[in-house]
């Protein structure tokens, strides 16, 4: 479900951290994301009520 947030236009990367081997079961280590926010507050209020408008 989507409510009109883009990943890649909408959010910067400000940060990475690996999780623990085994961590959530899974066996291999993972990069996870730290994601800021970057699109004004305006628009992602105005992106969210056109999503889930639709829905």
């Amino acid at each position: 479900m989507s409510y009109g947030a883009n990943m890649t236009t909408d959010f910067e990367i400000v940060g990475t951290f690996k999780t623990a081997e085994g961590a959530d079961g899974y066996k291999e280590v993972r990069v996870q994301q730290l994601l800021k926010p970057v699109r004004y507050v305006d628009a992602a209020i105005n992106a969210c009520t056109i999503a889930t408008a639709i829905m």
